[in-house]
């Protein structure tokens, strides 16, 4: 046996500079020292521990990143932000583009008798969110008050952006549709996790916007949420009201956000329940097989059926809500990632048929006059089961829709044969 030295004799045996230092299943002899054996079997609760780092570390990031951001935080003042359009407006709020420092920001500017609590509030809670489908806050001005965010809208609203996709092609138009669920849904279960619950948020607290680069940013306003408490005893979100939440923003007041743009585009007012829609979107399948692989074509490729006569599309996107049931939002954000991500790599390819199926529309229970040879109406439906997504063809205008063969309105009409009596 060694003899015992003096610690200071030997002292790399104590580890003086050490730090942080982890023995697995390991035993040390510290021969220059007190001759106790370390025992260390740190297999046990190493997976608890991990899980709590991870928790910490998810909570942690978003102050660390921005602490550490050359961009992080400033003051700014009135004078140093240059107002370009007004996107959205309400009692509470003004969100418009502009620009600060030479790049193009999102300033949302608060009002009424309550616009410095509520940005006190909104300021406090966007410095614990960091995700993609959430603006990102790098500075603020306490006078005036208002936030600004580090990103563009300054291609207009949600709805005249997906209004001017309903002029293009259809694979366009799947692929924007699904994008917005997908990021949506994404951002929603984010936010019902780590910042206010779903329980205390509704539809008229969110503000949707799109960035130039097509990425969909959920704008809360976080100082009109009341306090919540919708976790179970159990600690998990309440999946019912998320899900209430999610559906309500996909129809907003029974005015659907893709509706708003196709009366941006259309410029008419054609109403139709959710009955109606669920029959259409249940009627028989009419395309072959062979058909249905080329249903997402983008138009501007020749088909063999070049002898018929040019067809004039009217498109709309549509959103059919569903129950809850076992379904969470969570889901439907990856079964949407999933099937963008296949679509986009196919663009300008003869999609598969999974991608979505055709279908006719089920006779309308009224009938409806007006006809113009070429016209053709598509909806593309998307739902919470990517599997029950159909592209729904309509050969007659609905009524109060406007025909984009003729760009007329269509009204009632009696219809009457050539012999003058009613049919």
């Amino acid at each position: 046996m060694l003899p015992m030295t003096d610690p200071s004799s030997n002292p790399s045996s104590f580890f003086p500079h050490s730090h942080g230092a982890q023995f697995v299943n390991t035993t040390v002899n510290n021969i220059a020292g007190c001759m106790d054996v370390i025992h260390n079997n740190s297999n046990q609760g190493h997976r608890r521990r991990r899980r709590i780092l991870r928790r910490l570390f998810y909570w942690l990031f978003p102050v660390l990143a921005r602490s550490k951001c050359p961009s992080s935080l400033q003051k700014v003042s009135r004078s140093q932000i240059i107002p370009l359009e007004e996107i959205s407006s309400s009692n509470r709020a003004r969100i418009h583009s502009g620009k600060y420092e030479g790049r193009c920001v999102v300033v949302k500017v608060f009002q009424g008798s309550q616009a410095k609590k509520r940005f006190l509030e909104e300021t406090r809670m966007n410095s614990n969110l960091f995700h993609p489908s959430l603006l990102n806050m790098i500075a603020v001005s306490p006078s005036t008050p208002f936030i600004v965010y580090n990103d563009s809208c300054s291609r207009g609203s949600v709805e005249s952006r997906i209004a001017s996709t309903l002029a293009q092609e259809v694979f366009q138009i799947v692929l924007l549709g699904c994008k917005i669920i997908r990021e949506l849904a994404e951002g929603l279960a984010y936010l019902s996790d780590i910042g206010p619950q779903a329980g205390c948020i509704g539809e008229d607290d969110i503000e949707l916007l799109l960035t130039d680069e097509g990425v969909l940013k959920i704008v809360p306003d976080f100082g009109s949420l009341r306090n919540s408490n919708t976790r179970c005893e159990s600690g998990q979100i309440d999946e019912d009201s998320l899900w209430v939440l999610f559906n309500k923003l996909c129809v907003k007041d029974g005015r659907q956000t893709f509706s708003e743009a196709t009366y941006i585009l259309h410029q008419d007012s054609r109403s139709r329940n959710q009955s109606a829609r669920i029959e259409e979107v249940s009627a028989t399948d009419t395309d072959t097989e062979a058909e249905d692989t080329q249903n997402l074509i983008p138009d501007n490729i020749s088909t063999s059926n070049s002898s018929e006569p040019s067809v004039i599309y009217r498109r709309e996107l549509l959103w059919r809500g569903s129950k809850h049931d076992s379904q969470s939002v969570a889901a439907v954000a990856r079964r949407y990632r999933q099937l963008w991500e296949r679509l986009n790599l196919t663009v300008g390819e003869s999609y598969p048929s999974y991608a979505m199926s055709r279908k006719q529309a089920a006779r309308p229970a009224r009938t409806v006059v007006h006809r113009c040879q070429g016209y053709r109406k598509e909806e593309i439906t998307l739902t919470s089961d990517v599997s029950d997504n159909a592209i729904v063809s309509h050969f007659t205008p609905s009524l109060y829709e406007r025909c984009p063969v003729c760009k007329e309105i269509v009204e009632e009409e009696e219809f009457r044969c050539a012999c003058g009596g009613n049919a």
